[in-house]
């Protein structure tokens, strides 16, 4: 299957209309895996703040490229190994 970056960058080539390559059954392109502001301390790195670099990041994906669809997973951790299973998934647009 051809990805929607290269369906988007082959219409602007031929003057075509690139809103209609916007399919709403389109796959993901890229996957951040990152984690929740309160998974981890906020500490400091050579870079910076952690949790701030960690946001940045995101907001990376999020802001400079619009073409690439996209999903920004936050994971946490749980201190108790018998966690149930059946906990329901937090999502934002």
């Amino acid at each position: 299957k051809e990805s929607k970056q290269n369906k988007v960058r082959l219409a602007r080539y031929s003057n075509e209309d690139v809103s209609a390559t916007d399919g709403s059954n389109d796959p993901t392109s890229f996957v951040l895996i990152s984690s929740a502001p309160t998974a981890l301390g906020n500490f400091e790195t050579p870079f910076g703040e952690f949790n701030g670099l960690k946001r940045q990041a995101e907001a990376i994906v999020k802001n400079d490229f619009p073409s690439i669809s996209h999903a920004i997973l936050q994971m946490s951790k749980f201190e108790d190994n018998f966690v149930d299973e059946s906990l329901d998934i937090t999502y934002e647009n």
